[in-house]
């Protein structure tokens, strides 16, 4: 099982962050999957999955989404990077 979360890390400019996209095995607690970016974006979230889904050769059929009422944020539905990343990476194995 795996779950993942993005990460503002400050630079030395100020006001300037990277986001750090990283995908976790919950079980073993080793990082499946990794990227830094400028921007936090759904595009990026499903193309880290799609990636990491690949290099571990997991099977389409056990690609599970399980969504929150919300976006990190709180939001609901709709945000830069919720529910929609996930079913983005699904529709790209169907």
């Amino acid at each position: 099982m795996w779950t993942w979360d993005i990460t503002k890390l400050a630079t030395i400019q100020r006001g300037i962050f990277l986001h750090a996209y990283v995908i976790i095995d919950l079980f073993s607690r080793y990082v499946v999957g990794w990227m830094v970016a400028t921007k936090e974006c759904k595009h990026l979230a499903a193309q880290l999955f799609a990636e990491t889904v690949a290099r571990h050769d997991v099977e389409p059929r056990n690609i599970l989404r399980r969504a929150q009422g919300g976006d990190r944020r709180g939001h609901p539905r709709g945000g830069q990077v919720g529910a929609g990343a996930i079913e983005h990476v699904a529709a790209q194995f169907a």
